[in-house]
C-alpha cells in the first residue's frame, strides 16, 4: 500500500517558509518520494506501518496550510499514469514488479 500526501503550505511569511522547509525535510527523512510539487508518496508494506507513518505525519504537519493524505493499495496506485510519460527515478525503479533494497544486494521479484 502507499500513502499519498498532498499539501498546500503558504510561504508568504518567514515562519511559513520555515514550516514548509521543515515539513519537506520531514517527508524526505521518512522515505516519501516527490511525484510532483507538493505531492509525495510513501510505500508501506502493511497497514500497521501505514498507520504509524500517518501518526508521524499528523504530528509533523504545519499549523498553516492544507495537508491531506490518502492510503491506496498497490493495485490502485499502479493505475496512476503520467500522460507525458514522465516518471521520477524512484518511480521507474520501485514499482509493482521490483522492490529496491537499499544497503542490500540485488532486487526481489
Amino acid at each position: 500500500m502507499r500513502i499519498i500526501v498532498i499539501f498546500d503550505i503558504p510561504q508568504t511569511e518567514q515562519f511559513e517558509k520555515k514550516q514548509y522547509r521543515n515539513f519537506h525535510k520531514f517527508l524526505q527523512k521518512q522515505g516519501y518520494i516527490m511525484i510532483q510539487f507538493s505531492i509525495y508518496v510513501k510505500i508501506c508494506i502493511h497497514a500497521e506501518i501505514a498507520n504509524r507513518a500517518i501518526t508521524k505525519l499528523k504530528l509533523n504537519t504545519p499549523s498553516s496550510g492544507d495537508v491531506r493524505y490518502m492510503v491506496v493499495t498497490e493495485k490502485q496506485y499502479q493505475s496512476l499514469y503520467s500522460i507525458q510519460n514522465k516518471y521520477s527515478l524512484q518511480e521507474k525503479y520501485i514499482n509493482k514488479n521490483r522492490i529496491l533494497i537499499i544497503g542490500g544486494i540485488g532486487e526481489v521479484n
